[in-house]
């Protein structure tokens, strides 16, 4: 969707620029800011209320982390989804997290597992009540204070690199993880981590991993179906143009069973 006429000001803070680029990455995250859609500062800055100096650093960063495609000569657009890129991103970060949960079960304090069941507590409270922000904040706050426990300072500095794109994929492949079954699973998460049982941990947290991945297999397959539309669907011509279409099967290929 084109960025919003209204104006959404930034709050008054010397932090405009971290602020604006929470704003622009949620915004990508979302959806609402479309795959492949042209950006400019001047509509950014318009839009949050800003001048162009924080939203340039802020579009310097989402480009880093892999959000934003920047053209000296045509401004910045949202990177297109490629199901190859995502299926690579997600066998990586499966590594990570799976890493990080196993070492939470055997590390974690007492009172960092009190913490991570208020978090999942606060959550469920947050979807029966179907206010979505305090769903997210709170996935998100279990989820990083496992990552703490796991006491492994290597993991702590890689996983934000990869953060931002994986919520997107997360988003766009399975957005069951922020729905009730997302709760129940993190349930089961916590539960085995309770018990201190390393190995129960990472099969629970496996099968959403698994999810995951057959929902990039069935939007790769929607993305070779609808090739002709690539503009349309916001996906790069190299992954589904009608000449290009390797990726796609690549993709296809690496999530069938078996593989």
């Amino acid at each position: 969707m084109p960025i919003p006429r209204t104006p959404d000001p930034l709050p008054p803070t010397p932090l405009r620029r971290q602020e604006a680029e929470r704003r622009l990455r949620n915004a990508i995250a979302r959806g609402d800011l479309a795959p492949g859609e042209r950006i400019t500062e001047d509509e950014l800055a318009a839009w949050l209320g800003v001048s162009r100096t924080p939203v340039r650093e802020a579009l310097s960063r989402l480009a880093a982390a892999g959000l934003v495609t920047l053209d000296a000569n045509r401004g910045a657009r949202v990177t297109p989804l490629d199901p190859a890129e995502m299926l690579d991103l997600v066998k990586v970060s499966r590594l990570l997290v799976l890493l990080a949960q196993r070492q939470a079960a055997e590390r974690a304090t007492d009172d960092e597992l009190v913490a991570i069941r208020g978090y999942h507590r606060a959550r469920a409270a947050a979807q029966g009540a179907g206010d979505q922000e305090g769903v997210e904040r709170n996935a998100l706050a279990f989820h990083s204070t496992i990552l703490g426990a796991s006491r492994n300072h290597d993991l702590q500095r890689i996983y934000p690199m990869v953060f931002p794109r994986l919520e997107r994929v997360f988003r766009v492949a399975y957005p069951e993880w922020l729905q009730e079954s997302g709760v129940e699973l993190d349930g089961a998460i916590l539960a085995a981590m309770e018990d201190r049982d390393p190995d129960a941990v990472v099969a629970v947290s496996a099968t959403g991993w698994d999810a995951l991945e057959t929902g990039i297999r069935v939007r790769a397959a929607e993305l070779v179906a609808t090739a002709g539309a690539a503009a349309a669907a916001g996906v790069s011509a190299a992954a589904v143009g009608s000449e290009q279409s390797a990726p796609v099967e690549r993709a296809l290929d690496d999530v069938r069973p078996g593989s």
